[in-house]
């Protein structure tokens, strides 16, 4: 991920009123067949997401969460694999980190 000063965000927080902005990347794989000649794909995902105070632009904090899905579809299987990261960066570690 891209250092960006944290300044920037304190003019983002600022700027729109948002008390907190959650950063971050991620990065999709296709793992490929899981049986050969079915078309069913391995799909996964690593996501890396950063909590950061709009007023003081501290970190509250990172963490990391993973996802696996197998699909025929590729559309499919990586959007569902993001969503069950998502999800679990959530329901692990946002709300708490936030609340």
């Amino acid at each position: 991920m891209k250092h960006i000063d944290n300044g920037y965000f304190k003019t983002i927080g600022l700027n729109s009123g948002a008390q907190y902005i959650i950063t971050g990347d991620s990065i999709i794989q296709d793992m490929g067949e899981i049986e050969s000649g079915t078309n069913l794909r391995s799909f996964q995902v690593s996501l890396k997401l950063k909590v950061i105070h709009c007023v003081t632009g501290l970190v509250l904090g990172a963490v990391v969460k993973n996802g696996v899905n197998a699909n025929f579809s590729t559309l499919e299987g990586s959007e569902n694999t993001i969503e069950q990261a998502v999800s679990l960066a959530v329901n692990d570690y946002l709300v708490d980190t936030i609340s």
